[in-house]
Order: structure tokens, then sequence, then C-alpha cells
């Protein structure tokens, strides 16, 4: 869920109360956030300062909901959580086991979370802060990682209490039917790997017994070949000898006769 999803989930009293804050406490945060949001409006800024501040917030409220507002108010959600519910991102940090500096920033951020911590902290938050705003610190930690910790979507999608919409409800569902129709081919595919490893292991050990029979009776056929071929030739060259012999003898009665 982005930044302007979440504002698009939220409800106005907390809108407000965001804007109030930030307007009491984050002064130059707040202005520029009036100044960009007017200018995507293309209002002028001073044409919303001149309004009463409840005013003031239900604009930036509306306007929030914009998808062409998204980067801004996630800075702006950021910005609010960090210094208006600092003890609520130390609390969920230290329960997942996450390091963080003590003000809730992060450098390094997890690869996984552990289901269980998970469940337990996000669990005993929502009874000690305020749900809506325990579940918008849970939306915008799951906006730091690429299409967020699946950790994180199990818990929305299965557990209605740290839903925003339940949309996320039927994302989840459609998201483990895609992982269980990816794994099936896997298996299916390791395991017909598997079998295909050991047909090799098994021909290759049965390799060499026929290879050194089949070397054996080759050598032997071999050796009857010359054997055989040896005594076709004898005979011819006896027979060559006798005749080379006889040759001399007939070339003398014929001098002989003359």
């Amino acid at each position: 869920m982005k930044a302007y999803q979440i504002f698009q989930n939220l409800s106005p009293e907390l809108g407000q109360e965001i804007f109030a804050y930030l307007k009491a406490d984050q002064k130059d945060v707040y202005q520029s956030t009036l100044a960009s949001l007017a200018a995507q409006r293309k209002l002028r800024p001073v044409f919303i300062q001149r309004k009463k501040p409840a005013d003031q917030y239900a604009f930036l409220y509306k306007t929030s909901k914009l998808k062409s507002a998204d980067t801004l108010v996630e800075h702006l959600l950021q910005i609010w959580l960090m210094h208006a519910h600092k003890d609520l991102l130390t609390a969920f940090l230290d329960g997942i086991g996450v390091e963080h500096d003590g003000e809730g920033a992060v450098e390094d951020l997890p690869e996984t979370i552990d289901p269980k911590k998970l469940q337990a902290v996000a669990t005993g938050l929502l009874e000690s802060h305020p749900p809506e705003v325990v579940k918008v610190y849970l939306h915008v930690f799951n906006q730091q990682q690429p299409g967020g910790w699946p950790e994180l979507n199990a818990l929305f999608a299965e557990n209605a209490a740290f839903r925003l919409s339940e949309e996320e409800a039927a994302a989840g569902s459609e998201e483990k039917e895609v992982s269980s129709a990816q794994a099936a081919p896997a298996k299916e595919e390791e395991a017909e790997s598997k079998k295909g490893e050991a047909d090799t292991e098994a021909e290759a050990e049965a390799e060499p017994e026929e290879s050194t029979e089949e070397s054996v009776e080759s050598e032997e056929e071999e050796e009857t070949a010359q054997e055989e071929a040896a005594s076709e030739t004898a005979p011819a060259k006896k027979a060559s000898s006798a005749a080379k012999k006889a040759a001399p003898a007939k070339k003398a009665a014929k001098k002989k006769s003359t």
C-alpha cells in the first residue's frame, strides 16, 4: 500500500490530527507541504493559508489522497511518526529485534522478520497505542522494502485488526495462490531432477562392469580373428614358396630340350 492509499483509507479525524500536529510542531514541513499540494491543484499557497486551520487540514487531507502526492505524503507520514509517536517506533523495532538509533531510525533493514515476534509486538502495540496509528505505522514501515515484507503482508491479510483496507485480505489470498502455483512446478522439477540424478548414478555404476566384459569379449574375438587369418595365410605362403622353387627347374628343363 502506497502512502497516498494510506490517506485514502485514513479517517478524516486522524488526517486532520496529522496536519494539526505538523502545523504546531513542524512549521517548515507544514508550510512546504501546503505549498506543494496547493501547486498540484494549481492554487496559490496564500489562497489556502487564508483559510481557517480546520479548512486547511481538510484541503491537505483531501489532496493527499491523490496519486501525484505519493512521494510527498510518504515523507510527511515518516516525519509525523518519528516526532509524534517515537515510543511506538522504538517499541516495534525492539520487539522484532532490529537495531535503531533510539529515535526510531534504522540503518540496516532486516531481510526477514520473525512472524512470532511480529505478531506479539504488533498485538501489544494495539493495546498500548491508538489502533489506527499502529496500522498506519506498520504500513509505512512496510513501504521501506519493495513489495513489503512477506511476514507483514501476511499479517495484514490474515488479521483484520491490522488492515487499513479489506482489499489487503484479497491481495493476501491471491499472493498465496500464486506462491502455491509457482511452488508446485518447482517441486515436480526438483523431484524429476533427483530421479534423473539417481538414474545417472545407477548407470554410471553399471557401466564399468559392462564395458569391462565387452572389452574382454572384443579382445578375445580379435585374437580369434588374428589366429584364423594366420592359419589361412600359412598354406598360401607354402604354396608360393614351392612355386618359386619350381620355376628355375622349369627354366633348366627348357634349356636342355633346346
